[in-house]
């Protein structure tokens, strides 16, 4: 049933964005909402339903600082009695969220470097630099003519 719900998961994650795509390109509604808004109203709208199971407040206990547990590690404490089913599912469900989050960012940062322009790059990280140097020297110098003005009352 775990490796259904993965797969299942993992095909919704990747399917249902080119879904939302193809509607907005046909439907001129849903191109005045934007793929962003119809991907987030969908998240939120599946996220408040119940269609994804939450986790029990004993699992959370359990879980602490954690985001998952381990198979093994879920396995026994649903054997034990401890958490139920639905905190197995919750438990596969956050894992492969948390997988496929660390996929897309490995993905997504060399995607945004090849296509940048590092001549233009380095013009504009030029004016950046001057900007930054003059806002620090302008926070540097109200600092200190604050301590001066003020020394007294501190």
């Amino acid at each position: 049933m775990l490796i259904l719900i993965t797969i299942l998961l993992t095909l919704f994650y990747f399917l249902f964005p080119i879904l939302i795509i193809y509607s907005t390109q046909k439907i001129d509604l849903l191109k005045k909402l934007g793929v962003v808004v119809m991907a987030y109203g969908v998240g939120m709208l599946i996220g408040n339903i119940g269609l994804i199971p939450r986790a029990s407040d004993g699992f959370n206990e359990i879980l602490k600082d954690k985001t998952t547990l381990s198979g093994s590690e879920v396995e026994q404490l649903f054997i034990q009695g401890l958490i139920s089913e639905s905190d197995l599912v919750a438990n596969q469900i956050t894992s492969v969220q948390n997988t496929l989050v660390d996929i897309v960012i490995l993905l997504a940062i060399p995607l945004l470097l090849f296509s940048l322009d590092f001549r233009k790059s380095l013009k504009l990280a030029k004016e950046a630099l001057f900007s930054l140097l003059l806002a620090m020297i302008s926070l540097l110098l109200a600092i200190f003519v604050g301590y001066f003005i003020y020394k007294d009352l501190i």
